[in-house]
């Protein structure tokens, strides 16, 4: 008849041999996030960063206090288009960036009524302008390397109908890209 402890010291290198290989797969899983790491810093800065919605002038879109990825490359070898979200250096208050959308490109006209935006004479499609209000009208020219941004809230936004069109220069950044996403 044999001893219980004589199970048990049959047992034992194999509960060692699980313990070393579950420290082993540890250790490369550590060794792994610090490459990563490494490569991340070898590579320079991310041009992904989080950045907090300031104001309500984006709502729906993005409400004030919300988080977002975005993109300070994104413009390095591209311009930007139509639709898009980008933070922008408010020319008016150097210093303030906020939100606001791609409305016109370099080039184009831009025409307000009191609640509709015009692109060289054609009605511009805004679904995600849920909060029109009423504006100024207005028409504007864009030059080069200009664009016309506005919120998509537009009674709470400060935006191109107040300062101007703006410059590609104070295009800081794009929101939630692919080599960004915001999850």
């Amino acid at each position: 008849m044999r001893s219980p402890g004589a199970a048990f010291s049959r047992q034992r290198p194999v509960a060692a041999l699980m313990y070393k290989t579950s420290l082993f797969a540890g250790c490369l899983f550590l060794l792994s996030l610090l490459l990563a790491g490494c490569n991340l810093t070898l590579s320079g800065p991310s041009p992904c960063q989080a950045f907090v919605t300031p104001n309500a002038a984006m709502e729906p879109t993005f409400y004030a206090g919300e988080t977002v990825v975005i993109d300070t490359q994104a413009y390095a070898s591209s311009t930007p288009r139509r639709g898009q979200e980008v933070v922008v250096s408010e020319p008016s208050n150097r210093g303030q960036e906020e939100i606001l959308r791609i409305i016109g490109l370099p080039g184009e006209t831009v025409r307000l009524t009191e609640t509709q935006t015009f692109i060289n004479g054609s009605l511009l499609s805004e679904p995600f302008v849920l909060h029109r209000g009423t504006q100024q009208p207005m028409q504007v020219t864009l030059g080069a390397n200009e664009y016309f941004v506005m919120g998509d809230n537009r009674p709470q936004s400060v935006d191109s109908r107040s300062f101007g069109p703006v410059p590609l220069k104070d295009i800081v950044a794009e929101v939630g890209t692919d080599e960004c996403p915001e999850d």
